[in-house]
């Protein structure tokens, strides 16, 4: 009798563990989902500013090229101050660090779902920042390039919101080319390229991780049938 109430706790104890677990394992499949989500949404968002960058690298080409930078000087300098920003890469990995830092990756018992998601952050941790490196330094070439053709004078500044006596940005204010340095102007279009030669590896990229958090969506909704 001893022993069969022994083992009948312990199978009790069993069972209480397995719900546990996977109550637990729902709680991080929803939040994983959530995630996954956030970043095909991230990706829309950073692709449309790709391609607004890109146009604007070609546009800013082709005033120098004709040199009608000169006649459309505010646009050329709009343009041109647009050249120098980045946007980093966001991607929402919390739940899958818990999931790894715990050692928690078993809780998800549903085949490949814990390999593909292994996977796709493994690749978010080796080639994000390698991609980001060689955006930054042609964005931060480009950058030290344009003061060399266009002046900090011709802009103004637009007031702060809510009283902030900080600038909430400055934008061209009728500005004109005056004695333009031909050589250094073409070392900025050179510049402008150099950016505008990352953005088709940025782009596949980002077409690749977005493949891969679509179907990774697909593989937990399938697996755990979440509406």
């Amino acid at each position: 009798m001893l022993f069969l109430a022994v083992f009948c706790g312990f199978l009790a104890e069993n069972q209480r563990e397995h719900f546990v677990e996977r109550q637990r394992e729902k709680q991080y499949i929803r939040t994983l989902y959530t995630d996954l989500k956030a970043d095909t949404a991230f990706i829309r968002r950073f692709q449309s500013w790709l391609i607004r960058m890109d146009k604007g690298l070609d546009t800013l080409i082709r005033m120098i090229n004709t040199g009608e930078y000169i006649n459309n000087a505010g646009n050329f300098y709009r343009l041109a101050i647009n050249s120098r920003t980045i946007r980093y890469y966001e991607y929402h990995n919390s739940t899958y660090e818990q999931l790894k830092n715990s050692g928690n990756l078993r809780l998800l018992r549903s085949s490949g779902v814990a390999d593909s998601l292994t996977q796709y952050n493994n690749i978010l941790h080796e080639r994000v920042s390698k991609q980001e490196e060689r955006f930054i330094l042609a964005t931060s070439n480009l950058a030290a390039g344009l003061w060399a053709v266009i002046d900090a004078g011709f802009f103004k500044e637009v007031p702060g919101r809510n009283g902030s006596e900080i600038p909430e940005r400055y934008i061209p204010d009728n500005p004109v080319f005056k004695n333009v340095d031909e050589h250094k102007m073409q070392q900025f279009k050179n510049l402008c390229f150099d950016k505008k030669l990352m953005i088709p590896a940025l782009w596949a990229f980002t077409n690749e991780l977005s493949r891969r958090a679509r179907n990774l969506l697909l593989l937990i909704k399938e697996k755990y049938h979440l509406e």
